[in-house]
Formats: C-alpha cells, structure tokens, sequence
C-alpha cells in the first residue's frame, strides 16, 4: 500500500529549500521467471512532497516507469489536472521530464493526449507522446525506451515534432520490443545515434511456429549493419535461428543476456564467433543451466565475466 505520513511536516517553510532541479526514478523491479514487480505510488502524495520546494524548481524530471500509480483523477495522465494541480505551483519550472505507464486495461490515446493540448502545454513548449501504456514528454529525455513497436504508433499532442525534431530520441541507449519488427532497426540507426543495447522478447511468438519462422527469416535477411549495438538481450530464442543477424548485422557485440534461449551446436559457425567475441555473459533461468552439461553445445572461451541467475522454489 503506498506510504501515508501522518507526523507534522518539517518542510512546512519551503522558502528555506531553493532546490533548482530534481530528478526521481523509480526503476523496474524483475523477480524470478522475469515477473515485474511495480510500486504502488499513491501520486497525490508524491507531487505533496515535491512541491514543498516548488518555488525555486527550474528543472523536474520524473521517471515512474516503475510505479503502479494510484491516483482519484487520473493524475498524472490528465494534462489539465497535472496543469492546475501541480505544474502550475512552479512558477520558474523550465524543463520537465515525464516517462510512466498506464495500468488501465482499456486506453483511449487521443482522449489522454488531447488534455495536452491547451495553451499552457503549448506556451511552454512542453510535448507530450504516447505509444501503447507508455506517455512521457518529447524529446524523450530517458535512455531506456520500452515495449516499442515503430516511430510510426507513436501518438502526440503535437505531430509537428514527430516529423521535424531529428533529435527526438536522441537520448535513447535501450530499447525493448514488444513486437519483433526488424525493419525498425534500419531506422533508429539514424533516430537513436547513441542506442548500444537491444532486447528481443519471442515468448509472445513461442506457440506460434509459423510466425516466428517469418520474423526469423526477416533478421537473416537484413540489409543493414548496426555497428553501435554492443549488448543483446534474448528472451525464449535460439542463437542459432539468429545466426546471420549475428554474424553480419552485429559486428561488434561483446555482451549477451539470456533467458530460456538455445545455445547453438559446437558445429556451427556462430559457436567460433560467438567464442572470439562474447565478454559478458548473463544467463537467466534453470533450463538454460543443463545445457552447459551437454557437451555438444558451446563454451564461451573468451568470457571475462559471468552471471548465472537461477529460479530457486523451497
């Protein structure tokens, strides 16, 4: 439940606090099979504690991607009640950063967005854009992007920056999707100059063998090299089935995350490149673990660093 303080306020005189920037993150949790684990985040409490020192704020940036936020208006997903309730109390704000997650089942895009659309947003210059649950404020100030699907679904309350700010996701360095769209990635080469790290989740695709045949052969047949990825993250995969991507698309990967993915056999080509190249390696979840046991899969003979994260029941 979220934390209720009944006890007197110590920072009743907010004069004496001349805070000029504040940043709050609140970072995903994952327990054991990859379950996330989210904060409760009573939201009215929080903009309580942070508006204490709201007079002097030039720069908020609040990152509640990983909150269960509870809220009696919607808040903070409602422009005009962020506005009144809280955004409004800061008079020197400048810069302000957004980036949470709806909890709702059933989302209306365009009706969220459009409580954004009023004078005060546009007169601060401050933009917001949504894709999926996510909603958070554009340029993208945060370098993890997740569940993105294509810079086409994502919706904003001013489509302008979509199209003429090249810099709008300028700060991303990881990016997760939540469906395998591999033509993507010809285009953040150019829109996430700084991105090094992707994750690749299959399990929505695991029942279904001839779509992940399809997504399968549109990696091996891709035309582009991203030479700035360094880290993969591979959930319910097999490296093998990724053998061409890895070999020609990613040139310069040192560090692998896996989870219920399949090594590939000693025999194959990846297995020497994958030996020469591979630094770090993470492995999560006990099945993975017995294929170290079969001598006919790979030993990664370069490694330096090694983590074996292991579902234990008692």
């Amino acid at each position: 439940t979220p934390y209720e303080f009944h006890g007197p306020n110590r920072w009743s005189n907010n004069n004496t606090i001349q805070l000029k920037q504040f940043y709050l993150t609140f970072n995903r949790r994952i327990y054991g099979r990859r379950r996330l684990a989210s904060r409760r985040i009573d939201f009215h409490q929080l903009i309580n504690a942070i508006t204490q020192f709201s007079l002097s704020l030039v720069c908020l940036s609040l990152n509640l991607i990983g909150c269960y936020i509870t809220s009696s208006n919607d808040l903070p997903f409602n422009g005009i009640q962020l506005q009144q309730q809280f955004l409004q109390l800061m008079p020197k704000l400048q810069q302000f950063h957004l980036y949470a997650i709806l909890t709702q089942d059933l989302i209306d895009i365009k009706s969220i967005l459009s409580t954004f659309k009023n004078h005060f947003w546009l007169d601060h210059n401050w933009t917001v854009g949504m894709h999926d649950k996510y909603l958070y404020t554009l340029p993208f100030h945060f370098d993890k992007l997740y569940d993105f699907t294509d810079f086409d679904r994502v919706d904003s309350n001013n489509y302008e920056i979509l199209i003429n700010n090249p810099r709008i996701w300028y700060n991303v360095k990881s990016i997760k999707f939540k469906i395998a769209n591999f033509d993507l990635l010809k285009r953040i080469r150019i829109k996430m100059p700084k991105l090094h790290l992707i994750s690749i989740d299959y399990f929505n695709y695991s029942d279904n063998t001839q779509d992940l045949h399809m997504i399968q052969n549109q990696i091996n047949n891709m035309n582009v090299t991203l030479d700035r990825i360094m880290t993969v993250h591979l959930t319910c995969g097999s490296l093998e089935n990724e053998k061409q991507w890895f070999m020609n698309t990613l040139p310069n990967i040192r560090y692998l995350v896996l989870c219920r993915t399949e090594f590939p056999l000693l025999k194959s080509q990846l297995t020497w490149i994958l030996n020469d190249k591979i630094e770090r390696l993470v492995i999560e979840g006990n099945s993975i673990v017995e294929q170290f046991g079969k001598q006919n899969y790979i030993y990664f003979s370069n490694l330096q660093d090694l983590q074996l994260k292991l579902d234990l029941t008692f």
